[in-house]
């Protein structure tokens, strides 16, 4: 994986793990379009297991991926001197 990837796919991980209803490990995509995409997407990458179509989990790979995640934005709350993972976003042009 790239760094590039890595970047964008720490981004949906966590979209997933703050917007979608999770219950004993098992994330549930709501029937929703866009989060049934996000969670094949991890799942293509082995970050999350498609267990049906309103059930999905972290695999090993994910949760680690999640949990170093957590790490870097804890870290650049408690020191706003020193930045990590930031991402400048461009408006585009219209």
């Amino acid at each position: 994986m790239t760094e590039s990837e890595k970047t964008l796919l720490v981004a949906l991980a966590n979209m997933v793990d703050q917007y979608l209803d999770s219950y004993k490990g098992s994330v549930d995509p709501q029937a929703m379009s866009a989060a049934e995409h996000a969670v094949q997407a991890l799942a293509d990458f082995g970050l999350m297991q498609v267990l049906s179509s309103r059930e999905a989990q972290w695999t090993d790979a994910g949760s680690k991926l999640l949990e170093e995640a957590r790490r870097a934005i804890f870290q650049d709350i408690s020191s706003p001197t020193k930045r990590t993972g930031r991402i400048t976003v461009k408006p585009r042009d219209v």
